[in-house]
């Protein structure tokens, strides 16, 4: 479609595990999925990143074993399937028409189902943390467009995802040597590293690495600075391939 002239993009999230996949008990995952897919959602240092079968080759047991284990500990552990091959992830995160995206669910809002997926806290981070510092996958200025001047592009959005004058101010800084995410499918909600400052519309939004919280009821200090806006497409560009 792009080839023939057809302004034609895709967005993705740098995880392999989907939302629907996301805590569910062993009982329920195994054995329709193989155990070299299966990653316990513990908290617990060890069991972060690792399938079963992972776990099983550092314990020096059969996978059967590992997950014996696990569910002598634990009982019916809850765990994270992955799903999406890995190398497919990173062929589309590379292609030109594709765009970083969240679309985690607002904790009880209208699409919550129960369960916090980790790309929520940690989507833009890990790609920055993980495909272009450890895997040099993306340069650092092609990471960043795809997660907000071609996004704009493709939105028809005016003066938004660029740093010019005339421009809104939405601005993050990041520490390239320490960006990472660190939500896991145990502990979605931690927040990322290495993101010292960011500005939405003007308004300090993050300080220091810390939410910056306006006062609230009472003197109290409120949720944080809430100053996005909803936007409409000014206008379709030309984005057709060259």
């Amino acid at each position: 479609a792009r080839a023939g002239g057809q302004p034609v993009f895709a967005d993705l999230y740098p995880y392999p595990v989907p939302w629907f996949l996301t805590r569910r008990p062993f009982s329920w995952a195994h054995p329709a999925y193989p155990l070299d897919s299966l990653e316990p959602a513990l908290p617990d240092f060890e069991t972060v990143g690792n399938t079963i079968t992972d776990l099983a080759r550092a314990w020096g047991v059969t996978p059967r074993q590992a997950a014996a284990r696990l569910r002598q500990t634990h009982g019916d552990f809850p765990v994270a399937v992955h799903s999406i091959d890995e190398r497919a992830l990173r062929f589309f995160l590379a292609e030109p028409f594709t765009v970083v995206s969240v679309d985690a669910p607002i904790p009880g809002g209208p699409w919550w189902g129960g369960v916090l997926h980790p790309r929520a806290f940690g989507t833009y981070p890990r790609v920055l943390g993980v495909y272009v510092r450890e895997a040099g996958l993306l340069s650092w200025g092609t990471a960043v467009r795809k997660m907000s001047g071609l996004t704009a592009e493709i939105f028809g959005l005016t003066r938004r995802g660029l740093v010019q004058p005339g421009h809104f101010a939405d601005l993050v800084v990041f520490d390239p040597a320490t960006v990472r995410d660190r939500a896991t499918y145990a502990e979605p909600a931690r927040p990322p590293s290495g993101i010292e400052y960011v500005v939405v519309n003007g308004q300090l939004a993050v300080e220091g690495g810390q939410l910056a919280r306006l006062p609230g009821p009472g003197g109290q200090p409120g949720p944080g600075v809430r100053a996005g806006r909803i936007l409409r497409r000014q206008g379709i560009q030309d984005l057709s391939p060259p």
